[in-house]
């Protein structure tokens, strides 16, 4: 399977993350639904607010339509981490086979990169193995998500992490020219 994640376009990555997330039986979550785009927004926004500046930088460019590039490489990520869970592969392989059928309209960005700040931040509980008693649980505390969010920027390629590194410098810039015209103006 996870040859099959890794041959995956990036076009193709983010329609299987996006199709997972819908896939999965809303019985799985440990409150018996999946959180909401608003809800995945609220907690998205707290951890780009709590988030030391490397990390808030992959958040915001994940929460942005730019980037598709690294948003496939992140949903890649996600796919091969949630591949791990035995019962999540069949939701997987469905994901799977229907990213990679043609379709006339693209994945849509802005909720790709929730869905993967949300799945990254998921744990799961499995009493017996089966299903019956397998639980998705959604970490929603910016802390805890941080975490995730640090571990899955560790795995990003050296491409990725260079362009993350070039944006925050570009941040960095438009902040401190932004500081500096306010300094000069009210002198």
């Amino acid at each position: 399977m996870i040859d099959r994640i890794d041959a995956l376009t990036t076009e193709q990555a983010m329609r299987a993350v996006e199709i997972l997330y819908g896939l999965l039986p809303q019985e799985l979550w440990e409150t018996n639904e999946a959180p909401s785009l608003v809800r995945l927004e609220s907690v998205a926004q707290r951890i780009s607010d709590e988030a030391p500046d490397e990390i808030r930088t992959l958040v915001e460019t994940l929460l942005s339509e730019d980037d598709r590039e690294l948003k496939g490489e992140c949903a890649k990520l996600v796919l091969s981490k949630l591949a791990q869970q035995e019962a999540l592969r069949p939701y997987i392989e469905e994901a799977l086979e229907r990213a990679t059928t043609p379709h006339k309209s693209p994945p849509v960005v802005g909720v790709i990169g929730l869905i993967v700040i949300c799945l990254i931040s998921c744990e799961f509980k499995c009493e017996k193995k089966g299903e019956k008693n397998f639980r998705i649980i959604y970490k929603s505390r910016a802390s805890e998500s941080l975490k995730a969010i640090a571990d899955l920027m560790r795995e990003l390629s050296e491409n990725a992490l260079e362009k993350l590194g070039n944006i925050a410098g570009i941040i960095r810039k438009l902040k401190t020219s932004s500081t500096e015209a306010k300094t000069s103006s009210s002198a």
